[in-house]
This record gives structure tokens, sequence and C-alpha cells, in this order.
């Protein structure tokens, strides 16, 4: 419906535009309210008519749009009304679709309209529970969306806020008009940064909204109070006031109410990550009590918000982890790590990672007790609850996560590896389910892949199926050979250490154990894993301690019993396997060494010549025999000929020119082949695109071509068929200008994706192999057809399938077919044909390809980013070869406006004299020397800390983990670096590369100063700053050691000595784990294997003399020992609980007593019937606001589980008015000077022989008595039994929260221990309001 805009017409026409207004809008929402009752009805129907659903949604849309179109028409006549103003406005307000507009710009019911779709669906479900339901949801689906489609008031900003302070404030204005207030508030919030915010008076009426009874309103009080900090203006006032007005009180109750209550939970969580957000100390705004409110719903198994919790507290950790310890958010974070979600055990882990790394937050951590629990699952694998097996794959993955972080990997290796004894003992359990995920959690830190269809590979009976061709991980395969050396990466290094610590602890003699278990496949697997360690430990551990791996002697001496006869068995065929594995392995790796060294086409040209060899043995009639098997000669229909045998003849005879002219000329059988390949046929061009399709169809036809293409003859038989031709005619059918009517289409985009049309285009790719075929191509204009489709917009798939099937290893059209593609097509067509071509380059072992060089030049001229930084990529890959790098130099191509981006690629030019003498004559060298002495070398650690974080972290088939980062930002390194573990290029490692850079580095000084300070620092545990400028001179020394010219920088300084001893002796284990890989770079070269030798440490060298730029202590011990520490848990502050002065004392320490018990599990139940009780004889006692208060108090300073707390805070009944709130801030603000001493509280309340006092929070006289301040303390007299865990009581580091009975009327208190987390809080007394057992009185 078009409404028109009859709001501009002149002053005689306006009462007359104003009706028709009004009656389009009665119309409008007549129309509205019957959408809404339809939708009702079909929404019960449980989705059965969801298409139903979304037409009314959207005439719902459509009306309640025409509604705000009309009410901006009735608001523009009203202020264009001139001298009908009188009579204008008593219309609207004898309408009922209008009242007088609010002051704030958003007009009432009528402006508002309910939102369509799920969020008013979400807005239903948490309706009122009494009164008008469809008019409550109006109203609160009103106040969501009132401030995004009202029309914006233009009026100054002091009387919008005037407006909005008067209807917060006035009394009698309905909850409505409070939340649009409200709404208002935040929208000025989101846009204004003048200031004007900054009101105590808006503050306190915010407050006062936000414990209304009314739950929308609660909610938008939440929210205003979170933007007015995230309002840079306001913010300062807001957190300064945030306390002072009890606002954390607010906060604690919204987070602890019922479930139903979501919404209102979920806007605290937000002020509270807000608060944790704010970076000028937000976190000082955070309470004790905010945190036990968190740490109660992250505890909560089934709570909806435990997520949020627990990423909440995780970040508390980083910000305040003192705060974090004393409320028990650690025994929380390791509880979640074994109970789950599984989802959140990356991010938790790396919390624990956190803490252990430094001793300065090491010594939050008790030692062999806290993080003991983690391994409890292994240790307790006999029994068998519900939900063991659960808890026993949580803690499987906690201990990787561990072990692929260094830190963790260290801690895990504390205590003279017990943890890691405790793993291998657990291999030997009697429990089945126990043993199988702990040898796929094996495989896993291994980075072992397991075979494909794993299951039948480890069950099969018979011996040949499990003992074939393993699994080999590329990333870890090493090259033995003399010609091609693969460096080593950090996970290399990483791993090497990991194999060092389990083959110490005797994990072959486990799984030797293993192997004589009757269960075939945990035996096979077990067999499988030995068979790669010992594998893996002769290509990444040093020869000795291989040597001492490979011996196997309790397998022999099995393999040899006769006691047995299983036993041995099994042992023999574990032998034959490894054996296997061996030769499978060599045959493997002598093939990558074949590829390598030899091109593809010799490769193809040698299996041509055995083939042909083949077919020339195969005799006349048994050549005939094969074509007439074939049954290409007896019949045309393709589904009845043996493709298996047309196959055979393709592959082999037919390679022979004798035969393959007899074929051709002497009979049918290539001329039907061609004839069903040929497209307008439609019969290949309509087959189904499936596996068994391609293999069959796809790959006879591919080597039908090569076999034509091959021979002279065939390649004047296919000039001379149809099939060329008409293969022009369907790409011509592309052209509009071109296309007939008479038949379908072959390349729509349809067919591309439906049948085996695209296997053109690998047919093409063949053609392309040939020099026959490319010019066969030309001949029939398919190249001119090819060029105009790559300037098709529409048809990406095409030009993809262009760019990935076409080979580029002859120069001619593909060439230049790429070339126009990478540089006119779309974006995302440039990006995959730069990609492509970075595959090629790969492809071929990087090897020379002048080509491919000078194309990957032009696109570092791209205007998009994305191009030019996958191109400086690939041409940093390319550049291993250091004639793709002296071709590069050659060209000087310019890389100033990539910026960042070109560094790495800048970098490679410094290894070479030519690219030394070309960037320092452009000023560059001694520009980025500064820039790396200054700033750089620090983001070099970042930049590779993620990186290798992200490679560990990574699972051997590939799958990333929760840290892969999501890179959104184009100039982000990490589009740039691979995260497989490499060591990124340094600018000191490639300059040392050439003796003009090291001339360079001696004449600056740097390294000196770099020796300097690692000898200067390299004991520092404390300052992080510190720590990480080591961290960033270590790895730039480290790359200065890799190179032959550099190593002799680090003998002149005598530095190696000194980075060995911060890898055996430093506190922190990071900067242990840097300085390992340290002494793995500089051990890349033969001497700095032969330099490391001399202080303890073993370099990895093959027996043909290559460094493999490896290397591990020779005693690992003192290397893995982590100094002790004594754990400084600080006790939380103790609960200070403040009462009046009355005769109600007794009372009233009772119900304060009752709450106290219900944070111990034990006497919790007596203690909820108690305070059941107390609130039946005497309700007044829970509508007093001190009572409130020191309800408060204790939740706050005591560890209560969330059902817990939310019974206490539910027991009271106390209206939250300025004038309970002014009891607060008397409570709160107490002055010692003001108190009253005890005698002097006896006395008055001898004095008084009454009952009267402050009753229900409100004083009974002007000048009210003065509370006095009550503190719980710890009594040395406490008798504290020893708990389950160990843990004893006094002074011991794990004192748990108790709450102790009152036994005689002399103070004489016994207590209980529970499960309860912290020693901040050990008891809680009665009162006994003359003697005031227990409790001492604040001065």
């Amino acid at each position: 419906m078009e409404i028109q805009d009859m709001a501009n017409g002149d002053s005689s026409k306006v009462v007359q535009q104003l009706d028709t207004v009004l009656q389009q809008l009665e119309k409008q929402m007549k129309m509205k309210e019957g959408v809404e009752n339809m939708l009702e009805v079909y929404q019960t129907t449980d989705h059965k008519h969801r298409k139903r659903i979304k037409e009314l949604e959207v005439n719902l849309d459509v009306y309640s749009r025409n509604i705000i179109e009309l009410t901006k028409m009735a608001e523009n006549i009203r202020h264009n009304s001139g001298s009908n103003a009188a009579e204008i406005t008593r219309k609207l307000k004898e309408t009922k679709f209008f009242n007088v507009p609010t002051p704030f710009g958003l007009t009432s019911s009528a402006a508002v309209f309910t939102p369509p779709g799920r969020a008013r669906r979400a807005k239903r479900a948490r309706s009122f529970s009494s009164g008008d339901k469809r008019q409550q949801q109006r109203d609160e689906s009103a106040s969501e969306e009132a401030q995004n489609e009202a029309e914006v008031d233009q009026r100054s900003l002091s009387e919008r806020l005037s407006d909005i302070l008067f209807i917060l404030t006035q009394r009698g204005q309905p909850d409505l008009a409070k939340i649009n207030a409200l709404s208002a508030l935040i929208k000025i919030a989101d846009n204004t940064t003048t200031g004007g915010l900054e009101s105590s008076e808006l503050l306190h009426s915010i407050r006062a909204c936000s414990t209304a009874s009314n739950r929308e309103l609660r909610v938008n009080a939440l929210r205003a109070v979170r933007h007015l900090i995230l309002n840079d203006t306001s913010c300062q006032f807001t957190l300064h006031n945030f306390l002072p007005m009890h606002l954390d009180l607010v906060v604690i109750r919204a987070i602890t109410r019922d479930p139903a209550y979501h919404s209102e939970r979920e806007q605290a969580l937000k002020l509270i990550r807000t608060l944790m957000d704010y970076s000028h100390g937000g976190t000082v705004y955070i309470t004790q009590g905010i945190l036990r409110a968190v740490v109660a719903i992250a505890e909560q198994m089934d709570d909806t918000l435990r997520n949020i919790a627990l990423e909440t507290l995780a970040e508390m950790a980083i910000c305040d982890l003192p705060s974090f310890v004393q409320v028990g958010g650690l025994r929380v974070i390791v509880q979640a790590v074994i109970d789950g979600p599984r989802r959140m055990i990356d991010v938790l882990v790396s919390i624990i990672v956190y803490v252990l790394d430094d001793p300065s937050t090491r010594v939050y951590i008790r030692p062999g007790i806290d993080l003991q629990f983690i391994l409890a699952s292994f240790t307790d694998a006999y029994s068998k609850g519900p939900s063991a097996e659960e808890r026993l794959r949580n803690s499987v993955r906690v201990l990787t996560l561990l072990f692929k972080t260094w830190t963790g990997t260290l801690f895990l290796c504390s205590n003279e590896s017990r943890a890691i004894h405790s793993v291998v003992e657990a291999l030997r359990l009697p429990y089945e389910e126990t043993t199988k995920i702990l040898l796929d959690m094996l495989f896993e830190i291994f980075r072992i892949p397991l075979p494909k269809d794993s299951t039948s590979y480890f069950t099969s009976h018979r011996p040949g199926n499990w003992a074939g061709t393993p699994g080999v991980d590329d990333s870890l395969e090493l090259s033995t050979t003399y010609k091609h050396k693969q460096i080593p990466t950090l996970l290399h290094h990483h791993l090497s250490l990991i194999l060092n610590i389990f083959t110490d602890a005797g994990i072959m003699m486990a799984l030797v154990d293993i192997i004589k278990k009757e269960n075939l496949s945990i035996s096979r697997k077990a067999t499988h894993l030995m068979g790669e360690m010992l594998q893996l430990s002769t290509r990444i551990l040093p020869v000795g301690i291989a040597t001492q791996i490979q011996s196997l002697p309790k397998l022999f001496v099995l393999a040899a019993s006769f006691e047995n006869e299983e036993i041995r068995h099994n042992a023999t065929a574990v032998l034959s396997h490894i054996d296997n594995l061996n030769r499978i392995r060599g045959r493997l790796q002598s093939q990558v060494i074949i590829e390598k060294e030899e091109s593809s086409r010799r490769n193809q040209e040698k299996v041509r010549e055995v083939k042909v060899r083949l077919g020339m043995q195969i005799d006349d009639v048994h050549f005939r025999t094969m074509l007439v098997d074939s049954q290409v000669l007896n019949t045309k229909d393709h589904n009845k000929w043996n493709w298996e045998v047309i196959t055979e003849l393709l592959q082999g005879p037919l390679l022979n020119p004798r035969r393959l002219e007899e074929a051709t000329r002497g009979c049918k059988f290539v001329k039907r082949l061609l004839a069903f390949y040929r497209p307008f046929r439609h019969r290949f061009s309509d087959l189904k695109a499936s596996k068994v399709n391609h293999n069959r169809y796809d790959k006879a036809g591919c080597a039908l071509f090569h076999v034509l293409l091959a021979n002279a003859e065939g390649v004047r038989y296919l000039a001379e068929n149809k099939i060329l031709r008409q293969l022009a005619d369907a790409f011509s059918q592309l052209d509009p200008m071109n296309a007939s009517s008479e038949s379908e289409q072959i390349f729509t985009r349809e067919r591309m994706d439906s049948t085996l049309t695209s296997s053109y285009f690998r047919f093409l790719g063949v053609f392309s192999k040939h020099r026959e075929g490319l010019n066969l191509l030309e001949r029939f204009r398919i190249f001119s057809l090819l060029y105009a489709m790559s300037e098709f917009r529409s048809r990406d798939d095409l030009i993809m399938a262009l760019i990935t099937n076409f080979d580029y290893t002859l120069d001619g059209h593909p060439r230049v077919l790429l070339s126009k593609m990478m540089t006119s097509g779309y974006k995302h067509i440039r990006l995959f044909a730069t990609t492509h071509l970075g595959e090629i380059l790969s492809a071929d072992g990087n090897e020379f390809n002048d080509w491919a060089i000078r194309l990957l030049i032009t696109q570092l001229y791209d205007p998009y980013l994305e191009v030019c930084q996958k191109a400086v990529s690939v041409l940093d890959d390319a550049c291993v070869n250091v004639a793709n790098l002296e071709l590069l130099v050659r060209l000087r191509p310019s890389l100033d406006h990539l910026g960042e981006i070109s560094n790495p690629l800048l970098l490679k030019f410094l290894s070479t004299s030519s690219g030394f003498t070309y960037l320092n004559g452009l000023d560059y060298v001694s520009r980025e020397m500064d820039e790396w002495y200054k700033e750089r070398n620090c983001h070099y650690v970042t930049q590779l800390e993620v990186s290798l974080a992200r490679a560990i972290m990574s699972s051997p088939e590939g799958q990333h983990s929760v840290f892969e980062e999501r890179v959104d930002n184009k100039h982000n390194f990490e589009t740039v670096q691979p995260c497989d573990g490499a060591v990124p290029s340094h600018f000191y490692g490639e300059l040392t590369k050439t003796p003009q850079g090291c001339l360079m580095l001696r004449e600056a000084g740097h390294f000196s100063l770099f020796a300097d300070y690692i000898r200067n620092y390299s004991m520092e545990s404390h300052d992080r700053e510190i720590i990480r400028n080591l961290k960033a001179v270590l790895w730039a020394v480290g790359n200065i050691g890799a190179t032959r010219n550099g190593l002799p920088f680090l003998e002149e300084e005598d530095i190696v000595k000194d980075i060995v001893a911060i890898a055996e002796h430093s506190e922190v284990l990071s900067l242990k784990g840097t300085s390992y890989y340290v002494l793995g770079l500089i051990c890349r070269t033969q001497q700095g294997v032969e330099l490391l030798g001399e202080f303890g440490w073993e370099g990895v060298v093959y027996p043909n003399g290559e460094v493999a730029g490896l290397c591990v202590p020779a005693n690992l011990r003192p290397f893995l020992i982590i100094p002790p520490w004594k754990y400084a848990g600080i006790p939380a502050p103790l609960p200070r609980i403040e009462l009046p002065i009355s005769t109600q004392n007794r009372q009233e320490c009772d119900v304060l007593k009752a709450i106290g018990d219900m944070s111990n599990q034990i006497l919790a139940s007596a203690a909820s019937k108690d305070l059941t009780q107390l609130k039946s004889k005497n309700p007044s006692l829970f509508a007093n606001i001190h009572m409130l208060s020191g309800a408060f108090e204790l939740i706050g300073g005591l560890h209560y589980r969330l059902p817990v707390r939310r019974y206490i805070l539910d027991m009271f009944d106390v209206d939250m008015n300025d004038e309970a709130y002014e009891w607060l801030d008397r409570i709160r603000n107490g002055s010692s000077s003001n108190d009253v001493s005890v005698a002097d509280s006896e006395q008055a309340a001898t004095t008084d022989g009454t009952e009267e006092g402050v009753m229900n929070g409100a004083p009974t006289s002007t000048k009210p008595d003065l509370p006095r301040l009550v503190r719980y303390q710890r009594k040395d007299s406490y008798n504290i039994r020893r708990s389950s865990h160990g843990y004893s009581g006094g002074s011991g580091p794990r004192l748990k929260p108790m709450i102790a009975s009152l036994s005689n009327s002399e103070g004489g208190y016994k207590s209980d221990d529970d499960d309860q987390e912290g020693s901040e809080l050990t008891a809680v007394k009665a009162i006994n309001p003359v003697r005031h057992h227990g409790f001492d009185v604040a001065a």
C-alpha cells in the first residue's frame, strides 16, 4: 500500500488531512491486530504452518511500518498546524490511537510496533504471568524497538534529558513510559559525545527502576547503566558512583534470579563484562560478591548462562588473578575442564597455562594438589559411572592440550614426571575403553594420523591387511636424501622433547604389555603406534637416544619365549609389522625422491615406454580378442561396453602406433569412442556427475585423447573427427550474439554441476599438455572462444574450470589465458588464479620458472591487497629456490606500495649479495635495522608465538582448534605466515647470510647489545616487559646463529652458555621454551651442533652428515625441573555484618546464623528449615533492610551454590526505596567515631526496655540508632578435622568455609569440613545479644 504525504497542504486543509490520516491509521491498527491474533493461533500448532506464519510476519511488518509513517504524518501536521493548533490537539487527545507525545521524541503505543519473527515470539515466551498478556507483549516489544523506529527528536540534549528524568522520577508514571524513557536514554548515550549525562539524580532514578516489579523495566535499567559506562563522557562519573549507589547489589540480585528471568540475568552479565573491559581499572568495581555470583553460575551445570560465566571468569583470571583465586575461580575452572562443556575446554586450559607460566602467578596453584584432579580420571578408571567415560575423554583432551603447550609440558614433567608416569601406567589397566582413549590421545600428541578406515585396518584377521601401508604425516616427513633437505620446523623440535619424555617414562614397555592383550584391535593399534614412534625417533632424536629406543629388549624376549604361544605369536607379528613399516616407508621416500629429481614429463615418458613395450608383446590375435571383448565393435550402447578392457587397451597396446592405426583405420573402435564423447550426441555429456562415472568414463576419455595426441596418426584422426568442431560449437553457444535456440546449451551452470559436462575441461587440459593438441585447439578457434569466455562476469565456474584444468608447461595460449584472467577478471577470480599458480609452483618443487615469477610480479600491483598478499606469499615460497630469488631481484619489482605485506619478500632479498646491494642502495637495510632493533623484534615474537600455537594445536588430519585465528584484517600478518610451525624470516637472520650483511651488523654493534641484555636479564622472572624483550633478543640471536656466517658472532661473545642456562634454570616456563627453540636454531649447522655438544646438548645428525636443526638435552631431568614454590593464595576479606542496636538482636543473629549455615552442605538442610521457621514466626525480619544487607554480605563473603543463593534472596521482601538506600549508605559508610561500644549497646538496650527500634528498614525517630560493625574472624581454637583431600586445618593452605555450631554459652565452637573452596572464612557463629560471643565489635 502506498501512503500519500498529505501533511504538506495549505492551512485550510490541515484538519481535513488529519482526519484522513487518523482514518487510515485506525484501519492499519485493526489490520495489525488481526494479523497478531492469527499469528498467535498458528504459533501454537507446533510449526505446522511455517509458510503461513512467514507470510503473516511479512504482513505484520508492512502494517507496522505503515503505522509509523502515518504517525509521522500526524506529528508533522501537529507541528505545522498554525492557527488550528488547539483543534488539532483536541482531536489527537480524543482519538484512542494517540496520547500527547512523550517529551523525549517517542509517541505512545501507536507509534511503535511489535517486531516480527523470532524476536516477537521470544518476547511472548517471556510474558508476565498476570494481566492482559497481549498488551504486555506489545509493551515489551515496544520497549526494545522504539528507539530504532521513532522519529528523531530535534530538541536540545538538556531538554530531552530533563523530560526523561521527569518521567523516571515522577510517581504514578506507567511502566511503559519509563521503559521508553530508558530506551531513549540509551539511544542518547550511544550517540552523544559532548557530555551532559553526568547526573546523580539520573543514576538514582535508574537505580529505582532496577528494583521495580516490572521485569522489562529492570532489564532496561541495567542496559542504561551499561551504556552510560560505554559512553566516553559519562563513563568516569558512572563508575565513580557504581559502588556508592549500591549498584553492585542490584547486579548480584539480578544475576541470581530464576532462569525464567533470562533477559535480566543476561543484561547483568553484560554489565559485568563491560566493567571488565573498561581499560582504566574497571575490575576494581567488580566486588567479591559479584564474582561469587558469577562463580555460582559457572558451577551450575544446567544453567543457560554457564558458558558465558566461565568465559567471564577466564577473562577475570587475566585481569585480576588474586581476586579470581580468592572467590574460588580456579577450582571452578579446573572442575569445568573435566565436567565440560567440551567446546570450552580449549579456552579454560589456556587460562591454566597462563597461570602456570609465570612464577608470580604460579604461586596461586597448590603444587601437587589443584591440577592433579585432572589425572584422577585415569587413576580411577576402575569405577564406571554414567559420566565416567565423558570425564575420561575430557581429561584426555585437557592432557593433550597441555602437551601441545610448552608450559603445560614442563608442568606435567614436574615432580619427577609423576603425571607422565601416571598416564603410562594407566595404559596397563584392564579397562579396554581407557586403553583405547589413551592410545588415541598418544596418536594425536605424536601427530600420527590413523589409517583410513582404521576400524577394519586394526581388526582384519589377515596380517597383510593391517601391516600394510601406514598413514604418513607429510608435515613430519624429514627427508634423509643427499640433495633435497627440508628445513625442520618448530613442530619437530617440540615433538622431539615429547617423544624423549615419554620414552624415558617407559612408554615402549607399556605398549609391549598392551600387545600381549587378547583384544586384537587394541593390540594392533598399539603395534602401529609403536612402529610409528620408532620411525619418528630415527628422524627427530639423536642417534644415541634413538638406538636405545630401537633396542626393545622386552619385545625380543617375548618373541623368543616358548612359554606362551599366543604371546610369542603377537610379539613376532609386532616385529614383522615394524619391519614392514620400515620397508614401506623407505619405498615411499624413494618414490618421493624420484618425483623431486625427475620432471613429470620424464616420468610419463618412462611409463609410456614400459606400456608400449608391453603392448608390442601382444600378438595380433590377443589384440583383436581384446577389441572384441570391449564390446565397442558389437554395439553402440556404452552401457554394454567393457570399460575395464577399454582402459587396458588405451593404457597399453594402443600406445603402439601400429596398433593405434589398426584401431582407427581398420575398425570402428576409436570412431565409436569419439562419437560417445561428442557433446551434441548427449551421451557422455548427459551422464550424471558421480564418482563411479568419473572413474569409468572421465579417466577413459583422458586416456583416449592422450593416446591420440601422442601419435601423428592419432592427431590426423582427431583433426578429421567432429568432436573438436562440436566442442567449439558448444563453446560458441555461450556467446549471447551467437546463441542458437535450436538446441539446448551444453555448458549451462546446472549441467556443469550435475553432469559430466565439466569433464570437457579436463580433456582440454590433456590437449594443453601436447604441442600438437595446442595446434588443434588453435586450428578450430577454440582458444578464441575461450578468450571471449574469460570475460564473462556471470560464469565464474567456467573460468575456474579453465584455470584448474589447463597445463602450463608449454609456452602458448594457456599461459596467456591465465595471465588475462589474473589481471582482468573479478577480484575473486584474480585471487583464485594467483593461488592456483602457487599450487603449480609448489607441485613442481618450486623449481625455476621464469614465466610464473613474472606473472606473480604483475599481481603485486593488483588494486586489491588480498591479491597482492597472496602473490607475496607465493613468491616467498618460490624464492626457496635461489634461481627464482635471483630472477626476482634482477627484475626489481617495486614493493613500497604494499607496506608491511612486502616485508617477508624483502627479507628474502637480503639473503643474496645482489639483493643486499639493491636494497642497501635504496637505504632500506639501515632503516629496517633501526626499526627491528627498536620494535619489530618484539612484534616478531608475538607473530611467531601465535603462528606456533596454531600449528601445534592443529590436529594431524589438518583440523584446527578454536585457537585458529579468524583473520578479518587485510594487513594481518597471519594471512601471509602459514601456521605450519616454520620459523618466519628474521631480519638479522637474513642479514647474516651475506658477508656484506655481517659487516653491517658488526659495525652497528647490535649483537653486542643483545649479548649484554641476555647476560643481565637471563634469570628475570617478574617483569613481563623485560621477559618479552628477552624473548625478542633470544630469537634475534638464534636466527643469527642459524647461519654459517652468523655463528662466529655467538662464539665471540660466548653467549651460548647463557642461553643454555636460561633453558635449564629459568623460572618462566615459556622463556625456557623460547631458549629451547633458539638452541634448535643454533644447531642448524654442523659447527652449531659441535658447539652445543660442549654444553651437554645433543643435535640430530642424519647418517649422510646433514643436520636436522633439532637438539635435546643429554640429561633430561635437570632440564625438566621446575623450582618448587609455596602457595601464596590470599584469604578473601572477612564478611562485615552491620546491625543496628535493638532488642531484636538475638532473632536477627539467628537469621544470619541460619544463612551462614547454608554455605555448609552438611548443615544446609537444617538451616533452611530454621530459616523458614524464623520467617513464619517473624516475617518483619525479612522485610528489614539491615537483614538484607547482612544477607548480601554473607553471600558475598561465603561460597553458596546458585540455588541456595537464590533461595536466600527470595526469602527477603524489602521495599528498595530511597529510604532503604539511605540506610544502606549509613551502613556502608558508617564512621568509627560514631559507633558505640558493646557496653553502650547493652546499656542502650537495657535502658530502652522495649522492643521498638529499627523495624522493616525504617527509623522510628528523627535520630535513629547508629549501626555497630560486627566482623567475623577466625579463631585459633577451632577444631578442624583433616578433609578427604588431605588438607589440614589451622593455618593450612586449603581451609574450607565452615559453619560452626554453638555448643556452649562461653563461645566454645566446633566446625566440620565441607567441599567448598577457599580459606576466606571458617565460621559463622550465633550471636548472643548480651555477651556477643565469637565477634569483634569494630571500634
